[in-house]
């Protein structure tokens, strides 16, 4: 069994997978699941085109969520995937890229 999730999860973060550049970040701020239950996330990479995200609760995969982006307020998005701690989620839209760079430099991991 631990093989199994290894190579899920080593097939879940590949960075072949990704279909945009991903900037190392860490923002902490809020995700609205449906029903508007707010739940405390921490953004660690973010794209134009989604983000991952560390949540303590577990967020339903194929579900609509709505994240409060810094500056920009909710955007919405849907659970790509999650394991363990750990979201993927796409955005509805893609974020404009001027956004998303100023916000990477300003949050940018040291």
């Amino acid at each position: 069994m631990a093989q199994a999730q290894t190579t899920l999860a080593s097939h879940l973060f590949s960075a072949d997978r990704r279909r945009t550049e991903r900037n190392e970040v860490t923002i902490f701020t809020l995700a609205a699941l449906p029903g508007q239950e707010r739940v405390e996330i921490e953004i660690v990479n973010l794209s134009t085109g989604g983000v991952l995200v560390h949540a303590a609760q577990a967020m339903i995969e194929n579900s609509p969520v709505h994240v409060d982006m810094p500056g920009l307020g909710w955007v919405g998005a849907k659970i790509i995937w999650y394991f363990n701690e750990r979201h993927g989620l796409a955005f509805n839209r893609p974020l404009d890229e001027d956004y998303v760079g100023a916000l990477s430099e300003l949050h940018a991991n040291a």
